[in-house]
C-alpha cells in the first residue's frame, strides 16, 4: 500500500517526497519483523552453562582425576571424568608392576552397550566419500574444535556507502543553487516551512521531482514512462555491488527493492521483474536494519556488519540491538547476546519480542527459572497480540522441556495451548499475523512430538509420527503459500530427528536424516556467507547426530561407521563458527566415543578406537551438563566400553580406572531410576575380571559376587 502511495504521488503530484520515503522505510521495517528466525525459535537444544540452583545443577564433581596412559600424573595435565565418590586411584596401585604381570593376557571383555540386528537399512551417508578411519594423528586433542575467536567484520558493509547520483544531482550533497544550474528552475509542486518540492522534465525522464530541505536536495523521485528491468536499471545506477532487500505489501506481494548503501528504492511492477518508479534519498539507517533482519540467517556475517554500522551511528537503536542479540545467539555467543538484548530493553522495556528473546537467551545460559518468569510476565499482559501470545506459550513450553527437571507434561500443555491459539490466526488476512501464526504451528507441532517422545506416554511409535506428519504439512503449506525459506525443511528435519532420539528407537529416523541431507547439502553449497555456511553445517550435523542416537537405540548399526563419520565432519566444521557450550561439547564427545566404539566392536580395532577416545576425552572429561543428567547411565556405559579397548592395548591401570568410573556413574543412575539395576551386571563382571588379572583377588571376588547378583553369575572372561 505504501509503494502504491508512491505511485499515486508520482503521477498526481499530491504528496511530499520525504514523507513517502519515510512511509516506505516504515513499511519495510514492519514487514521484516514477521520474518521467522529459525535459530531463535529452535530452543530445544539448550546449551546451558549452569542451572538456576545447586540442587538442579547435577554437579558431579569428583575427588580424584584419571591419568591417561603415558601421562605422568604428577607433572602433566590431569583429566577428571566427573563421577562422584571415592578416589579413582587404582586399587592395589602400590604393587606397581601388577599391570605388567597381566600384560600377556588377552581377555575378551563384554561391552555394556548392546547392538542388536538392524531393523532397517539405516544408511544415510552412502556415496558421501567420508573416511571412517583414524582421526588425524597430528591433531592437538587438548585444543577445542569450537571457535575461541571470531572474525567479526568491520562495522560497515562491503559496498561503499554513498548516495546515488542522477543526472549530476546527488541527494544530501547537491545544493539548491547547483540543482538550478544543472536542471533549471523547475516547477514548484508544494512548499512549506521545511521543504520545497520541484517538478522537472528532463530529456529522457519527463516526470522527475526533487525535494529540497535546508538548501540541499533531500530526495529525487523518478517516474519511468516505461518500466525497466530491475537488473538493467541496477547496472545503470551502478548498484551491482549492493545487496538489495525486498519489500512486500501486507498481502505478501512484492512492491519494491531497497539498496541501502546508495539510498535507492525501486518500485516494482506486479510481475516482480521491472521498475516503474525510482526514489533516490540520503542514506537511511533503517534500510540497513531491514536488510539485516531479512538476511539474518542467509547472510549472517554481512548482517552483523550492517547492524554494527547502524549502532556505530546510532547506539540507541533498540531494534538493531535486538537483532544483534539474536544473531549472537545463533553463534552461541550468549553473553554478548544477553548484553545486547538487555540494552534493547533499557531503551524499549515494553516490547514483548525483546523480552521473549531475552528469556530464550537466559534458557540457553541455563537460567531456566529466570527465563520462565520473564516469559510468564509477557503472557500476563492483557493486550498481548494473539500471535505473540502463541509464541510466548511455545517459548515457555520449550523452557519447561529443556530445564534439568524436563517437565514434559507441562511443556506439552503449553505447546498445545499455542496450537489452539495460533490455528485460527493461520488464515488471517494480515500477512504478518498469518505468517507468525503458521510458524508457531510448525514449532509447536515439532515440540509436542518431542514432548511425547521424551515423556512418559504410551504408543510413542504411533503418536509421534502423526505429530511429525502434521508439522511437515504446515511446512509444505508455508513453503507453497508464504514464500518460505528453503532452510525451513532442514529445520523440520532437525526437529523430527530430535523427537526420534527422544523416542529411544521407537520411531524410524532414517527418512528424516535423508531429508536433512537432501535439504542441507544444497543450502551449504550455495551459501556465500561464511558464517551462514558454518551454521548450516552445524545444524545438519546436530540433526544427523540425533538420528544416530535413534539408530543406536533401534539397533540399526549396519551403516553406523560411515554415518557417524559424516556426522562428525559436519559438526566439526560447523563448530568453527560457534562458541563452545557444555552441551555441544558433550554431544561432539559422544560422537568421538561412538566412532571409537564402532571400531572396537565391529572391527575389533582397538588401536583406532583409542585414537578416537583420545579426541573424546577433552570433551567428556568434565561434569555432565545439568540438562543431560538423564544420560548418566549411558555415560557410565561409555566409560566401561572404553576401558575394554585400553585393556586390550595393555593400558591396564587406565582401563581399570575407566571401568571403575563408569560403574560409579551407572550405580548412581540406578539410584536415580534412570536405568535398570541389571545394567550393572556386565560392568561388575568386567571389574571382576580386571582385578583378577591384576592379582587383586579380594576385589575380584567382591565384584564377581556383585556381577552374579545382577546377571546370573556371568563374568567378563571367556
Amino acid at each position: 500500500m505504501l509503494w502504491k502511495t508512491i505511485h499515486l504521488r508520482a503521477k498526481a503530484h499530491l504528496d511530499m517526497a520525504h514523507y513517502r520515503i519515510g512511509l516506505l522505510a516504515f513499511a519495510a521495517i514492519a514487514w521484516a519483523a514477521a520474518c521467522p528466525c529459525l535459530a531463535q525459535d529452535s530452543s530445544r537444544e539448550s546449551n546451558g552453562a549452569a542451572a538456576d540452583s545447586p540442587a538442579a545443577s547435577g554437579n558431579l564433581e569428583h575427588s580424584a582425576p584419571l591419568v591417561r596412559p603415558g601421562v605422568d600424573g604428577a607433572s602433566a595435565a590431569r583429566h577428571s571424568l566427573g563421577y562422584p565418590g571415592a578416589s579413582t586411584t587404582m586399587p592395589g596401585s602400590a604393587q606397581g608392576s601388577a599391570s605388567q604381570k597381566a600384560a600377556k593376557q588377552s581377555p575378551v571383555l563384554q561391552s555394556p552397550v548392546k547392538n542388536s540386528t538392524p531393523q532397517t537399512d539405516g544408511s544415510f551417508a552412502e556415496a558421501e566419500g567420508v573416511s571412517d578411519d583414524s582421526p588425524a594423528t597430528d591433531a592437538d586433542h587438548s585444543s577445542t574444535v569450537f571457535a575461541t575467536t571470531f572474525d567479526d567484520p568491520p562495522a560497515r558493509p562491503n559496498a561503499a556507502i554513498e548516495p546515488a547520483k542522477f543526472d549530476g544531482v546527488q541527494p544530501g550533497v547537491t545544493t539548491a543553487e547547483e540543482l538550478k544550474e544543472k536542471w533549471g528552475a523547475g516547477e514548484e509542486v508544494s512548499k512549506d516551512d521545511h521543504q520545497t518540492v520541484l517538478r522537472f522534465s528532463l530529456s529522457s525522464f519527463p516526470h522527475v521531482e526533487a525535494t529540497l530541505a535546508d538548501d540541499k536536495v533531500r530526495s529525487i523521485l523518478i517516474d519511468l514512462d516505461q518500466a525497466v528491468p530491475t537488473d538493467t536499471l541496477a547496472r545503470q545506477l551502478d548498484l551491482g555491488d549492493v545487496r538489495p532487500v525486498n519489500v512486500p505489501d501486507d498481502a505478501g506481494e512484492l512492491l519494491g527493492q531497497a539498496y541501502p548503501e546508495r539510498g535507492v528504492l525501486f518500485s516494482i511492477t506486479p510481475d516482480g521483474k521491472r521498475v516503474s518508479h525510482v526514489v533516490l534519498d540520503k542514506i537511511d539507517l533503517s534500510m540497513f536494519v531491514l536488510r539485516a533482519e531479512v538476511e539474518l540467517q542467509s547472510h549472517t556475517r554481512a548482517s552483523l556488519a550492517d547492524l554494527d554500522y547502524v549502532l556505530a551511528h546510532h547506539s540507541k537503536n533498540a531494534r538493531a540491538l535486538w537483532l544483534r542479540a539474536r544473531l549472537m545467539a545463533t553463534l552461541a555467543r550468549y553473553d554478548e547476546a544477553a548484553d545486547d538484548v538487555q540494552a534493547a530493553l533499557e531503551i524499549n522495556p515494553k516490547q514483548p519480542l525483546y523480552h521473549l528473546t531475552h528469556a530464550e537467551i537466559l534458557g540457553q545460559q541455563g537460567h531456566y527459572n529466570d527465563a520462565a518468569q520473564e516469559t510468564k510476565e509477557v503472557l500476563a499482559s492483557s493486550d498481548l497480540p494473539g500471535e505473540l501470545r502463541a509464541k510466548a506459550l511455545c517459548v515457555l513450553g520449550d523452557l519447561e522441556a529443556d530445564a534439568p527437571v524436563h517437565d514434559y507434561k507441562h511443556a506439552m500443555e503449553n505447546h498445545l495451548a499455542a496450537i489452539k491459539l495460533a490455528d485460527p490466526l493461520s488464515i488471517d488476512k494480515r500477512l504478518l499475523v498469518r505468517r507468525a501464526a503458521k510458524f508457531v504451528l510448525i514449532e509447536a507441532h515439532l515440540d509436542v512430538a518431542h514432548d511425547i517422545a521424551c515423556g512418559f506416554w504410551q504408543d510413542k511409535d504411533k503418536v509421534v509420527p502423526k505429530w511429525l506428519t502434521r508439522a511437515q504439512a504446515y511446512v509444505d503449506d508455508f513453503m507453497e503459500h508464504e514464500d518460505g525459506d528453503p532452510g525451513l525443511r532442514l529445520h523440520l528435519a532437525r526437529g523430527a530427528l530430535a523427537a526420534c532420539a527422544g523416542a529411544e528407537g521407537k520411531v524410524d529416523s532414517v527418512p528424516w536424516a535423508r531429508m536433512a541431507l537432501k535439504t542441507g547439502k544444497p543450502l551449504i553449497q550455495v551459501a556465500v556467507d561464511p558464517w551462514t555456511k558454518l551454521a548450516l553445517q552445524w545444524t545438519l550435523g546436530t540433526a544427523l547426530a540425533d538420528g544416530l542416537e535413534s539408530d543406536e537405540m533401534r539397533g540399526a548399526v549396519q551403516h553406523a561407521l560411515p554415518n557417524t563419520a559424516l556426522t562428525i565432519t559436519y559438526m566439526e566444521t560447523g563448530a568453527k563458527g560457534r562458541r563452545e557450550t557444555p552441551v555441544d561439547a558433550f554431544r561432539l564427545g559422544w560422537l568421538y566415543y561412538r566412532m571409537g566404539s564402532l571400531h572396537a566392536v565391529q572391527r575389533n580395532d582397538h588401536k583406532t578406537a583409542i585414537a578416537w577416545y583420545e579426541k573424546a576425552f577433552p570433551l567428556l572429561d568434565r561434569p555432565i551438563p545439568p540438562t543431560l543428567r538423564d544420560k548418566q547411565g549411558h555415560y557410565g556405559e561409555w566409560l566401561v566400553s572404553m576401558g575394554i579397548s585400553y585393556w586390550e592395548a595393555d593400558s591396564h591401570d587406565f582401563a581399570l580406572q575407566l571401568t571403575d568410573a563408569g560403574v560409579k556413574h551407572i550405580e548412581e543412575a540406578v539410584q536415580r531410576n534412570l536405568v535398570d539395576e541389571k545394567s550393572l551386571g556386565i560392568p561388575y563382571s568386567n571389574l571382576a575380571f580386571m582385578h583378577d588379572a591384576l592379582g587383586h583377588k579380594d576385589q575380584a571376588q567382591n565384584f564377581s559376587q556383585l556381577a552374579a547378583k545382577y546377571d546370573g553369575g556371568q563374568n567378563g572372561k571367556h
